[in-house]
């Protein structure tokens, strides 16, 4: 190649890479706004899922992990009985079909990233505490997954502590025995 024919590639690659440089934090702040505007999506359709009672305290938990400069990509809340179910064959380590507190829409499980860090269910315990998500969900009266299973870990899963059982209970007295069609996300809780 002669040398003229190189040194015209490398003046249009160093402008090319120069205008990318200049329209990066342009087109970087469109993406962002993009991304940004997906999780709200996700994060408004989830919190809605969960029961009235509690939405207000997982809007405000998620608002908290994004102060600490993550963002929080909800991966499960409200699950019926039947999903549940699935869970629970596929993992017997899954709590069986209403005995878990999504099926009340009493909790959410998520994913947080920062920067290249995404933390999800194979992030260490350590790593997860390090992000200092769990001391803030304590400090709003949530239970994490990562701590407060005996037999299983599962660091992705913040709750608020119910008795499942009661709640079944209530849910069936309500809605009646047939789990298929109970939506344990609408039981009226006792005044």
């Amino acid at each position: 190649m002669e040398r003229k024919t190189v040194l015209l590639l490398v003046g249009a690659a160093i402008v090319t890479g120069g205008l990318l440089y200049t329209f990066r934090k342009k087109v970087g702040a469109v993406v962002d706004s993009a991304v940004q505007y997906a999780l709200d999506i996700n994060q408004s359709y989830h919190v809605r899922q969960l029961h009235a009672s509690v939405r207000w305290q997982f809007a405000r938990f998620i608002a908290e992990v994004e102060k600490l400069g993550y963002k929080v990509i909800v991966t499960s809340s409200y699950r019926s009985f039947a999903e549940q179910d699935k869970l629970h064959r596929e993992n017997s380590q899954n709590a069986k079909p209403g005995y878990s507190e999504h099926n009340y829409g009493f909790a959410i499980d998520i994913n947080a990233q920062k920067g290249f860090t995404i933390l999800h269910k194979s992030s260490s315990k350590a790593e997860w505490e390090a992000s200092g998500i769990p001391k803030l969900a304590e400090s709003l009266g949530l239970i994490w997954g990562g701590s407060s299973y005996k037999t299983y870990y599962d660091p992705v899963h913040f709750a608020v502590k119910v008795d499942t059982g009661r709640l079944m209970q209530m849910a069936m007295a309500q809605q009646g025995s047939d789990i298929t069609k109970i939506r344990g996300n609408e039981i009226k809780l006792a005044a």
